[in-house]
């Protein structure tokens, strides 16, 4: 189910996101950025999720050529295996197999699937498309979710290499990267608050948004480092950072999204 929560959680806030970006060159490497700020808090590896989105075509596509659509984008971003009987995909299974999810509604179709690429990464493609019966005009969407459970060195490669399956369909991707580590044991809420205070200062950042609760801590950040940004009201931020103590697990997990975490927390 986190699967699918994920999946779902990405398409939601990517599309609603995206919207308010602005564009620009990112004056520092996201992935020093993020090793950077592991560093300074002391964490562990444990996953990067980097989220694709964008407009593909300006028109309403039926399930039929959805379908079609699907299965090129499948082999494009090597899903392998064959068709798993079943909408739920378990990634920790690692098995040469893919499901597929279709929503078919009125004015409203999406496709979903779920599968391994080539390099054994959770990979998640969406296919979303809507038209306004009213004005006769629609849009469809693409959204790639992929989980890379290892350090990597070819992340920027993987990136590229994604972003031209958009250009190829004249569209352009936005992306959103989200590291997930986790930290030995239980930090006070002053340890959780210092760390948070000495990346502020390394980044040069400005706190927008703070949110706690018993066992979290996220902030919302806008720092120079990252030329793109979204907007929360009517600040910008570009770097989120959220903090949970696991006590099942005894660990402290940490989230950092640019600009902001897609995944549940």
């Amino acid at each position: 189910m986190k699967w699918i929560k994920r999946g779902f959680l990405f398409g939601i806030i990517i599309f609603i996101s995206f919207a308010s970006f602005g564009f620009g060159e990112v004056k520092m490497d996201e992935e020093e950025l993020f090793a950077k700020s592991f560093d300074i808090i002391g964490a562990e590896f444990l996953e990067e999720d980097i989220n694709f989105g964008g407009a593909i075509l300006k028109k309403w596509i039926d399930m039929t050529e959805m379908r079609k659509l699907g299965e090129e984008l499948k082999n494009e971003v090597g899903i392998k295996g064959e068709k798993f009987d079943g909408n739920i995909f378990y990634p920790e299974l690692k098995v040469d197999c893919y499901s597929v999810e279709e929503i078919e509604e009125d004015g409203f179709n999406q496709l979903t699937i779920y599968g391994l690429n080539d390099n054994g990464y959770s990979t998640v493609i969406i296919l979303s498309s809507y038209k306004d019966g009213d004005k006769g005009t629609g849009e469809t969407n693409l959204f790639i979710d992929m989980v890379i459970s290892e350090e990597c060195d070819q992340i920027q490669e993987i990136k590229e290499k994604t972003k031209e399956i958009f250009t190829k369909l004249n569209g352009e991707a936005e992306i959103t990267t989200c590291i997930t580590g986790t930290i030995s044991g239980k930090l006070s809420r002053n340890e959780t608050e210092n760390k948070i205070s000495t990346i502020l200062k390394e980044l040069d950042g400005k706190n927008v948004e703070t949110y706690l609760d018993e066992n979290l801590v996220s902030s919302s950040i806008y720092t120079p480092y990252i030329d793109k940004y979204i907007y929360t009201g009517n600040k910008k931020m570009n770097y989120n950072i959220a903090m949970r103590y696991n006590e099942y697990e005894d660990k402290t997990y940490v989230w950092i999204g640019i600009p902001i975490i897609t995944i549940g927390y």
